[in-house]
């Protein structure tokens, strides 16, 4: 595939999300929880192409890996037993 984001200085939202190999639902997702930029062009929704170049919108922040990590320290404390005996199953 070629790489859109050296090719455009704006990308859709239909080519961002083929460039980052994820659904339009996720970028717009994204785009409302602040974390892609865009701006809105006579009804168009543009995304800098720096921003899928530099990986803005990709992979998990530290602080996102460190949200999973308690969430599953969690999850085993209060069901490690039951999943290790669901897991015999």
């Amino acid at each position: 595939m070629r790489n859109m984001a050296k090719e455009k200085q704006f990308l859709t939202v239909i080519e961002a999300a083929k460039a980052m190999g994820v659904t339009r639902a996720a970028i717009y997702k994204k785009m409302k929880n602040g974390q892609i930029p865009f701006e809105k062009v006579y009804g168009h929704f543009l995304i800098p192409a720096e921003g899928v170049e530099g990986g803005a919108m990709r992979g998990l922040t530290e602080e996102g890996k460190a949200e999973i990590d308690q969430g599953v320290a969690k999850a085993m404390k209060e069901y490690g037993e039951t999943l290790k005996l669901l897991g015999k199953e």
